[in-house]
């Protein structure tokens, strides 16, 4: 089972649309945000300050999170923040997210504002 948990302030913003949030709208936010960047432009994702924790069969990691969407009108979109990831090992021992938490940064958008932007 996977969840998602945003920033407050996109949580505050649409509760609805978080409390249901799994899986499938990762891909389905993932793919309408490939789909709409202009190809050849790539998606920057740069990851900083990576710490983990691990234990036997979990970790937590940590990192922050830079995000640039290129567009052929303006500059680029930028998303910052930090993220915290809870991972398990799933039946194939492979590491899987179990949750996810998206830590806004002040005066930025976040990888929340990301998702609600790319969401169908």
């Amino acid at each position: 089972i996977f969840s998602f948990l945003p920033t407050s302030l996109a949580l505050s913003s649409d509760p609805a649309l978080w409390a249901s949030w799994n899986v499938d709208d990762e891909f389905r936010y993932f793919n309408n945000l490939v789909t709409r960047v202009p190809e050849g432009l790539p998606i920057t994702l740069l990851l900083s300050e990576e710490q983990y924790s691990p234990s036997i069969d979990s970790t937590i990691y940590t990192a922050k999170y830079f995000i640039s969407i290129p567009n052929l009108t303006s500059d680029p979109e930028i998303y910052e923040g930090s993220l915290k990831f809870y991972m398990i090992t799933d039946n194939q021992l492979a590491w899987v997210i179990h949750y996810w938490e998206d830590i806004s940064k002040e005066n930025s958008s976040s990888w929340s504002d990301l998702k609600i932007e790319n969401n169908p």
